[in-house]
């Protein structure tokens, strides 16, 4: 009896043994399945059945965010994304309430989105785009607007309906959507906005304070500069959306999606001209660049060879035609070929019909330009024309007066001429 016992015993205890182990066992291989698990909204794990697929680029649908397992499911409330480093995990997932949506009457039709861009746009860090979100109601009903999805800092939609983004360094080669939602109350209607951001310093000449273009620019609708896209090369045939006559308030509120041309710095095209102070300035914010300082001119023109270079040839050269025209920070035709828009403002001593105020506008604030003080220091003691400064010279028979890198000529912001163009630093 005893013996037959201690069988029964030891029996049990190695039953509990193997069970225990059989036990260890299943623990890992749910600790090994659930892993590799993509989590839902709540943390909780999706078994792979129920799993939506991922993105085929690696990327969520609202951002560059990149999937993570359940193990590691980052700073995003469990969304299952995890956002890139140094950015605001909130950004991409940001909810703008909306009023919570009613049976709509028979026949009701919801909102629409008229004249939105249907393709991603791509434009520059450091520039602006402008889109008017125009909205659709058939049967008049009250409208809200608001973004709903990927919200950022450098967005804004403001009263107006105007969409406003200005892409700062860290989004440069990223492609950014953001979802806008009009509601009526009885539906919700979802535009979903794709930029492509890219870096505007690519291209130009770093010269340790600032860069500059190696080119006098060429204006192009496209933001790529590709072939057969340019304006102004040979004639005034620049959009009537392109700014001649505009002040520096609007000039700050950046251009619209449809009307944006942009400065491009080409090897081997003829460069823009009859180009305005505003459209040169303007093409150059459009690649998130700026127009260049008489300063930062004369700088980089340093050493430029004056024989070599195109200052009575009746005619302007290609970008880079004239190759021994060339100074040693690396850059062409800065003597010669287009005498080029700059930042610099000059006045004369006051006169009677004075246009200084009215150039100033071009240039400052309404506030800046009526403080007499400040408007003082841009005139000069002895008369030396109004206008901002044209540098360098031009292909013209008188060309070879200002072809020096010091040399300048004025000229009118609203004024643009066949032997005048730009190129643009930063």
């Amino acid at each position: 009896m005893k013996s037959s016992g201690c069988l029964l015993i030891l029996a049990l205890v190695a039953c509990q043994t193997i069970m225990v182990d059989q036990n260890k066992d299943e623990d890992r291989q749910d600790q090994q399945l659930y892993s590799n698990l993509v989590v839902d909204r709540n943390g909780i794990p999706i078994p792979p059945m129920f799993r939506p697929a991922p993105p085929s680029n690696t990327t969520d649908p609202y951002g560059d965010s990149t999937l993570v397992e359940a193990s590691d499911p980052g700073e995003d409330g469990g969304l299952g994304y995890e956002q890139p480093d140094g950015e605001d995990p909130s950004e991409d997932e940001a909810q703008l309430p909306l009023p919570p949506l009613t049976p709509p009457p028979a026949g009701n039709s919801p909102p629409t989105f008229t004249e939105a861009p249907d393709k991603p746009l791509a434009m520059y860090y450091d520039s602006s785009v402008r889109i008017p979100i125009l909205v659709e109601e058939p049967d008049g009903e009250p409208v809200t607007v608001a973004i709903t999805r990927g919200k950022r800092p450098s967005m804004e939609l403001d009263d107006a309906r105007v969409f406003t983004f200005t892409p700062d360094s860290t989004l440069a080669d990223r492609t950014i959507k953001v979802d806008v939602t009009a509601t009526d109350g009885f539906h919700q209607t979802v535009l979903t906005l794709t930029f492509e951001v890219l870096n505007p310093y690519e291209g130009m000449l770093n010269l340790g304070s600032y860069s500059i273009d190696p080119y006098e620019a060429v204006v192009s609708y496209d933001p790529y500069c590709a072939k057969n896209t340019f304006y102004g090369q040979d004639i005034d045939d620049y959009l009537i959306g392109f700014p001649d006559l505009i002040g520096y308030q609007e000039h700050n509120e950046g251009s619209e999606w449809g009307d944006r041309l942009f400065a491009c710095t080409v090897k081997g095209e003829i460069p823009s001209r009859y180009i305005t102070w505003p459209q040169a300035k303007r093409a150059c914010e459009n690649m998130g660049k700026r127009l260049c300082s008489f300063s930062e001119f004369k700088t980089a023109c340093a050493d430029t060879p004056k024989d070599k270079c195109n200052w009575d040839k009746g005619a302007p050269y290609a970008s880079g035609g004239a190759p021994e025209c060339a100074a040693t920070t690396g850059t062409f035709d800065m003597i010669g070929n287009l005498r080029e828009w700059t930042t610099e403002l000059r006045c004369e001593p006051v006169t009677e019909n004075d246009p200084c105020h009215e150039q100033c506008l071009f240039l400052h604030d309404q506030a800046w330009c009526d403080d007499a003080a400040k408007l003082n220091t841009l005139r000069t003691e002895k008369p030396l024309g109004i206008g901002f400064h044209q540098v360098g010279g031009f292909f013209g028979n008188n060309g070879e007066w200002y072809a020096e890198c010091g040399k300048v000529e004025s000229g009118l912001a609203e004024e643009g001429r066949e032997g005048v163009g730009f190129r643009c630093c930063k």
